[in-house]
């Protein structure tokens, strides 16, 4: 009776020790996902940094704003109207 008992003890025994390794090996198993997930978005946010960089670029301005059909006004061309004061009509 008594090596049936130490039999069923160690029985349970090995199967909560089965069920910590398939718990650990599950976690272990997600982490390394987010750890590629984690990856994958820091190269994106990089790629986004950089794509920000170039657009705010003078160059990249300058270019977006002539092919809007804008130009650069020469030095004195420019007419600041103000309006009277008083803030009456």
């Amino acid at each position: 009776m008594l090596a049936l008992e130490g039999a069923a003890v160690v029985g349970l025994l090995a199967l909560l020790y089965l069920s910590q390794v398939a718990a650990v090996n599950t976690a272990n198993s997600r982490l390394q996902t987010l750890q590629a997930q984690q990856t994958d978005l820091r190269r994106t946010d990089t790629l986004a940094h950089e794509q920000l960089a170039q657009a705010q670029s003078v160059a990249a301005i300058d270019r977006r704003a002539r092919a809007l059909g804008l130009r650069p006004t020469a030095p004195g061309a420019i007419i600041v109207v103000t309006p009277p004061s008083g803030g009456g009509r």
